[in-house]
């Protein structure tokens, strides 16, 4: 059998597995580095992950036999390629590095639908990256909402922290003067009862009569 002789046998899609059964006749060959495309089933994949194994197809994985040919035949192997060709998505293990589809139609089928699911895996990536740029979008917008928010809280809380300054500054201003006006309230006191006490006392050092003729000069005045 040539490199790039094919092993005529076309499997379901949905029998494609990457974990194959016992009961598989077919296995993957792949380098160490795609190791981890071949840990889970091919439903679990990411679309990445999915991405990457189809771009892997055919250079660094390949399916090939599990057991020679002759044994395949025995088991009756060769009559699955009969009952597969209508299959919409073929897909035919190969022992060389590049895995060949069927011939005539049914290999224009099968590039055509590896086309379009390379096609769909890159919708669904576009599709996933708006996603996320809508995200970071919304999250940006979301950020400077915040940022506006809080920049202006801060100017507030700035505003009212001057003005919180003056009203002390004037508070303090104002027990000033009440402090100084009850200073000179007992001042203005102390002289008053000074006086009154200096009137008190020249009114008993004044003889009787002379108070009287006080009293009459300061009507005949009036």
């Amino acid at each position: 059998m040539g490199t790039d002789e094919r092993l005529a046998v076309v499997v379901e899609p949905s029998q494609v597995r990457l974990l194959p059964g016992d009961e598989d006749p077919y296995k993957w060959d792949r380098v160490e580095e795609k190791e981890h495309l071949f840990q889970k089933n091919l439903s679990d994949l990411s679309i990445r992950a999915l991405r990457e194994l189809i771009e892997s197809i055919g250079d660094s994985v390949a399916a090939s036999w599990k057991s020679p040919r002759a044994e395949l035949a025995a088991k009756g192997i060769e009559n699955v390629s009969t009952k597969t060709q209508k299959s919409r998505h073929p897909f035919l293990l190969t022992n060389s590095v590049s895995p060949q589809y069927p011939p005539s139609l049914d290999s224009d089928i099968g590039f055509s639908a590896k086309i379009n699911d390379l096609q769909q895996v890159k919708n669904e990536l576009i599709g996933e990256r708006d996603i996320w740029k809508t995200k970071a979008e919304a999250e940006a917008a979301m950020r400077r909402d915040v940022e506006e928010a809080s920049s202006q809280l801060k100017t507030t809380a700035d505003e009212l922290e001057e003005e919180n300054r003056r009203l002390e500054i004037r508070i303090n201003e104002m027990k000033l003067l009440l402090e100084q006006s009850r200073l000179n309230t007992m001042q203005y006191r102390g002289v008053v009862n000074t006086i009154l006490r200096m009137v008190q006392g020249l009114k008993r050092n004044v003889p009787q009569g002379s108070q009287k003729e006080i009293m009459r000069d300061n009507d005949d005045n009036c």
